[in-house]
């Protein structure tokens, strides 16, 4: 798994086409999510959630036109990350990531009506200044769930 980042456009038909991609890394001491929650309010399980391209824009100095993606598999279509949802304690953050199922469509790629959910965990949480924030398994091993489909 890893995240990138892509310059994007959406044709007037909803195909998304993306030029240049960029890998990202949004974990590490210095990174963009630890920033990000770091910044939140120290209340332990409060619940937060980010729109990606947001996070992106002030995170990650993306442009209004980026899109994140996780790609699992070059060879398959990639995952539009759609929103970031959390909630942290002292010391860990379970996150959530949000994203929309493509597929592969005129040069471009469109949206199935399908989004799925994905688990994962930071070892770094509000109030641990000497944390790695390195990723780790999330609390429920449950893998990706699909929802919605048309």
């Amino acid at each position: 798994m890893a995240f990138y980042l892509a310059q994007s456009q959406q044709t007037p038909d909803g195909i998304w086409k993306f030029g240049e991609i960029t890998k990202i890394s949004l974990g590490g001491k210095s990174g963009p999510l630890a920033k990000y929650i770091s910044a939140l309010p120290k209340e332990d399980n409060l619940p937060w959630r980010v729109d990606a391209p947001n996070f992106a824009q002030s995170h990650l100095a993306a442009g209004a036109d980026s899109q994140m993606l996780w790609i699992t598999d070059p060879t398959e279509p990639p995952l539009r990350v759609l929103c970031i949802c959390g909630s942290s304690s002292s010391g860990t953050t379970d996150l959530n990531f949000n994203m929309e199922v493509l597929k592969e469509s005129a040069g471009g790629y469109a949206r199935t009506g399908a989004e799925i959910s994905e688990a994962l965990r930071l070892n770094g949480g509000h109030s641990s200044p000497s944390a790695v924030w390195t990723w780790a398994p999330p609390p429920m091993a449950i893998g990706a769930a699909v929802l919605g489909g048309r």
